[in-house]
């Protein structure tokens, strides 16, 4: 960080180095929050999604994020709607069975008990 060894750094130099370090802790402790309310939302809202499949009164995505975001919106449903559009585009979505099964549960209407039945029927390693 400095051209001197730590031990020749001026009283400032020092304390810029401690308020860095802070900064960083407080950075990452403000992305983990972040990262897991985000996480939380996007499990409460596939936990409505699938129960309402499940009950056979399936909810638009955007009516889930209405009813139990307050304006909020969720960050899984695009991503995957962008991570098919690029499988498709290069026609590998055989090679991508766990993307593709959770596109087709989130849009195209399969039953979210196949998200489990992949994962007996498919190696991954």
């Amino acid at each position: 960080m400095h051209d001197r060894p730590t031990g020749d750094a001026t009283p400032t130099d020092r304390e810029a180095e401690r308020l860095s370090t802070k900064s960083d802790t407080a950075e990452r402790l403000i992305t983990s929050v972040l990262l897991q309310r985000q996480l939380c939302r996007n499990r409460k809202c596939a936990d409505i999604f699938a129960a309402n499949v499940v009950k056979g009164t399936p909810k638009e995505w955007a009516t889930i994020e209405t009813e139990e975001l307050n304006g909020q919106k969720l960050q899984g449903t695009g991503t995957s709607e962008d991570v098919m559009k690029c499988l498709e585009a290069k026609g590998v979505q055989k090679d991508f069975p766990l993307f593709t099964k959770i596109f087709e549960i989130a849009f195209k209407g399969a039953a979210p008990k196949e998200l489990i039945e992949i994962g007996a029927t498919t190696k991954y390693y």
